[in-house]
C-alpha cells in the first residue's frame, strides 16, 4: 500500500489538544478514478466493508466518457491484506449503472447492488476479491438507488431498500425524483424475497414521497436492523425492527412543519430542518445514533428564486435514549440547539478570528456547509464523527473547498473533543474532498473512503468548469501513536471553567484515548476535595484560595502516560463576611429537579444580580438580569434540557457564586 505522509496532528477523543511534537501519520491510497463526480444525490450509500481477515472491498460511482456517461457502472477494488489491486477499468456489472451499496455475504463473500436501466443489479461472488460475479436482477422500472446490509448468520440475509419512484411527478431542482421507499428481504441470495413491499408508515397516507438517496441503513446488530428516512421535504424517521424486519416500529426524529410539503406549490415562511445527509449506526447495546446535516430552506412559487440559504450550517446528533426534536421553525436551528448534545460539527473557524471567512459555497444536492455525516461506534461505545465541511482558508479565488473533519467523543455521554481536519496536508490544498463514507468495524484504525476533485461543485451540475478525473481515495486513520514499538495512551482532560471562587465545584471532562483500550485512569488534585480519583469525569470541590496543579495518569496496561498542568485552577477568595454569609444564605431548590429551580435571595443583599447557567461543558445556556431582588424567590426553568449537572451561577456587583444543580427527568 503506497503511504503518504501526511501533517496528522491528532484525531480522535480529542488528541486534538496534544502539542505539535506529537504526531500522527495516516496512509492514504488512490484506489481508483471516475469522471463521474456525483457519487450521491443525498446521503452516501454503503460503499466500503472491512472484514474481520483485514480485508477490504469498496465501490464507486465510475463514469468516464464525459458529458453523458454511456459507460456509467460501478467500480470495485479489493485490499487482500497487503495492496489494493489496480484501478479498476470496467464495471462489475454487465450492463449500465449506478448507485452501488456494497455488503459482506455468506461466510467469505461479498455483494454490491447497484441501479440499473430497467431494475437492480445484485452481484455476489462467494470468496470476496477473486473469481468472476454472478450476476442477478431484481426487476422493476425505474427502481433507483439501492442500499443493501445483510444479517443473520455468516451474513446470509439479504436485506434490501429501493426507492419506487412516481412516474406522474414533474421534477425540480429541488426534488429531481419522488417516490416511496420499499423493503425487501431474500435468504436465497436474491432467487426469492420473501417480503418485498413499501414500508409501512412511509406511504401516501402519510408523505408525498421522498427523493432519491434520502435514506440509509445502519450496519446490522444481531436481528436488530435499521435505518432512516427523510430530508427537507419531509420528516426525519427511524425505522426499527428488533425481529431482523418482520415488524417495525416508527420515531419521528424531527418533524416538518409543514406536513404534505410540496416544495414551490405555496410560499411558505424560512425554516431551519434536515439537509438530506445523513448517518445512522448502532452502539452494543443496540440504541440507534443518528446524526444529519442542517439546512434552511423556503417554499416560493417564484421558482426563480433561491429556495434554500447557501450558509446554514451544523452537524446535528440524536439518539433513541433522547426526546425527538419539537415541531416549530426553529427548532433545528443551530444557535438554539445544546453544543454536544445535539450540535456536535459544523464548519470550523481556522483563523479564530468569531467569523467564518468562506466565499459563496457550491452547490451539492445535500444541502448545508456542512454535511455527508459519518457516525461510527467501536467496540467500547467510543464514538467517531467524520464530515464533508466548507473550510476556510482553502479556496480557488471563487469558492472554498471542503475537507473532511472528525470529531470523537469518549463515550456515548456526548463528551465530544475537538475539531481535526483530516485532509489538511499540502497534498489537499487544491482538493475538493467530499462523499466519505467509512467501515462499520473499528480495529486500531477507521477506515473511509472519499473522493477528491480539483474544482468545488459538480461538473455533472454544469459548476465545474470544466470534466476533470476525480480520485477516490482510501485512507486509514490511526487511533493511537506508537512510542517505542508500544501502543500509547493520548491524554488530556479540560474543565468547564478555570476562575472560581472557593467552594465552587468544577467538572473535568476526560479527552483520553488510546490503544488497546480500556484503561485506567488515576487523577491528582492540588488541594481539591477529592484530591484523587479514579472516575472517568470527575467533579471537584475548591473550598481554599489559591492557584493549583492537576494530573491526569491512563494506563492502557502497556505504556501508561501522564497530562500534568500546573497552575491550572485558580481559585479567588469571597471578598468579605458579607459574601460567605450570601453563600450560606441562598438556597436551590429542589434539587435534583425535573427542572424547575427555585432560588431563594431573600436573605441577599444586593438590589442588582445576574444569573447565568452553563451546561457541564461551560456552556452559557441561560442568562437573566434582575433589579430589586429583595425579599424575592425566583424561578429557572431547565426543563428544555438533558438530564445532566448543570452549574447556576448568582452574579453580584462584588460576588460571584457557583451552585451545582442536577436535572433528573
Amino acid at each position: 500500500m503506497k503511504k503518504l505522509n501526511l501533517l496528522f496532528i491528532a484525531l480522535l477523543i480529542t488528541i486534538f489538544s496534544l502539542g505539535q511534537d506529537e504526531v500522527l501519520t495516516p496512509t492514504e491510497e488512490i484506489i481508483g478514478n471516475t469522471f463521474y463526480d456525483l457519487q450521491s444525490w443525498r446521503t452516501m450509500q454503503n460503499r466500503i466493508f472491512y472484514y474481520d481477515d483485514g480485508t477490504i472491498g469498496a465501490v464507486w460511482n465510475m463514469g468516464m466518457n464525459f458529458p453523458n456517461f454511456p459507460d456509467m457502472g460501478i467500480g470495485y477494488n479489493y485490499y487482500d491484506g497487503n495492496m489494493w489491486g489496480p484501478y479498476p477499468w470496467q464495471s462489475i456489472t454487465s450492463g449500465w449503472a449506478i448507485n452501488p451499496s456494497y455488503t459482506a455475504y455468506l461466510e467469505s463473500g461479498e455483494m454490491c447492488v447497484s441501479q440499473g436501466n430497467d431494475g437492480l443489479y445484485i452481484s455476489y461472488r462467494e470468496e470476496k476479491g477473486t473469481g468472476n460475479w454472478t450476476e442477478g436482477y431484481f426487476p422493476g422500472t425505474g427502481y433507483k438507488h439501492p442500499v443493501v446490509v445483510t444479517s443473520g448468520v455468516d451474513h446470509s440475509v439479504i436485506q434490501l431498500l429501493y426507492l419506487d419512484p412516481d412516474e406522474s411527478f414533474t421534477p425540480t431542482n429541488a426534488q429531481p425524483t419522488r417516490g416511496f421507499i420499499h423493503y425487501a428481504r431474500s435468504s436465497d441470495g436474491g432467487q426469492t424475497w420473501d417480503i418485498n413491499q413499501q414500508v409501512p408508515g412511509l406511504g401516501p397516507d402519510q408523505y408525498l414521497g421522498f427523493t432519491i438517496g434520502s435514506y440509509c441503513w445502519a450496519e446490522p446488530k444481531e436481528d436488530a436492523i435499521a435505518f432512516i428516512a427523510g430530508d427537507y421535504l419531509t420528516d426525519l424517521i427511524l425505522m426499527k425492527s428488533t425481529d431482523g424486519g418482520d415488524t417495525w416500529q416508527k420515531t419521528v426524529i424531527w418533524e416538518h412543519p409543514y406536513p404534505m410539503f410540496e416544495i414551490f406549490s405555496f410560499d411558505s415562511d424560512t425554516f431551519y430542518c434536515n439537509g438530506g445527509g445523513m448517518t445512522v449506526t448502532f452502539d452494543n447495546n443496540e440504541m440507534a445514533h443518528v446524526a444529519f446535516g442542517l439546512s434552511k430552506v423556503f417554499s416560493s412559487t417564484l421558482q426563480d428564486t433561491l429556495w434554500y440559504d447557501p450558509y446554514a450550517d451544523g452537524i446535528a446528533y440524536w439518539r433513541e435514549d433522547m426526546p425527538g426534536f419539537i415541531n416549530t421553525m426553529n427548532s433545528l436551528n443551530p444557535d438554539s440547539l445544546s453544543v454536544c448534545d445535539n450540535l456536535i460539527g459544523w464548519s470550523y473557524d481556522i483563523n479564530a478570528n468569531g467569523t467564518l471567512d468562506i466565499l459563496p459555497p457550491a452547490y451539492y444536492p445535500s444541502l448545508g456547509l456542512s454535511t455527508m455525516p459519518n457516525l461510527i461506534i467501536d467496540d467500547y461505545n467510543r464514538v467517531f464523527l467524520i464530515y464533508s465541511s466548507v473550510t476556510e482558508t482553502y479556496n480557488t479565488g471563487t469558492e472554498n473547498y471542503r475537507h473532511l473533519w472528525a470529531r470523537t467523543s469518549i463515550d456515548l455521554n456526548c463528551q465530544w473533543g475537538e475539531f481535526f481536519d483530516l485532509t489538511s496536508d499540502l497534498i489537499h490544498i487544491f482538493d475538493e474532498c467530499v462523499y466519505p463514507i467509512s467501515a462499520n468495524r473499528v480495529d486500531d484504525n477507521l477506515h473511509l473512503t472519499y473522493q477528491t476533485d480539483n474544482w468545488p461543485g459538480l461538473s455533472v451540475f454544469g459548476d465545474n468548469p470544466i470534466y476533470s478525473e476525480n480520485s477516490i481515495r482510501y485512507m486509514e486513520v490511526p487511533i493511537y501513536e506508537t512510542k517505542g514499538g508500544e501502543k500509547s495512551v493520548f491524554v488530556d482532560f479540560r474543565i468547564n471553567q478555570d476562575s472560581i471562587f472557593e467552594g465552587d465545584t468544577v467538572y473535568f471532562q476526560n479527552l483520553s484515548c488510546g490503544c488497546p483500550y480500556p484503561f485506567l485512569f488515576s487523577w491528582e488534585f492540588e488541594d481539591g476535595n477529592p484530591e484523587t480519583s479514579t472516575d472517568i469525569n470527575p467533579l471537584v470541590v475548591y473550598n481554599n484560595p489559591g492557584t493549583y496543579d492537576v494530573g491526569l495518569t491512563a494506563d492502557n496496561g502497556v505504556s501508561p502516560s501522564l497530562e500534568y498542568k500546573a497552575d491550572y485552577i485558580t481559585v479567588y477568595p469571597l471578598t468579605s463576611v458579607a459574601d460567605i454569609h450570601h453563600t450560606k444564605s441562598i438556597s436551590i431548590s429542589p434539587n435534583p429537579s425535573k427542572g424547575i429551580y427555585y432560588i431563594n435571595l431573600s436573605h441577599y443583599e444586593s438590589n442588582e444580580i445576574k444569573i447565568e447557567v452553563y451546561n457541564i461543558l461551560g456552556k452559557n445556556i441561560l442568562q437573566e438580569e434582575y433589579l430589586n431582588v429583595e425579599d424575592q424567590i425566583l424561578k429557572i426553568d431547565l426543563t428544555n434540557y438533558d438530564d445532566g449537572i448543570y452549574f447556576i451561577r448568582i452574579k453580584s456587583e462584588s460576588t460571584t457564586i457557583t451552585k451545582k444543580v442536577a436535572v433528573q427527568h
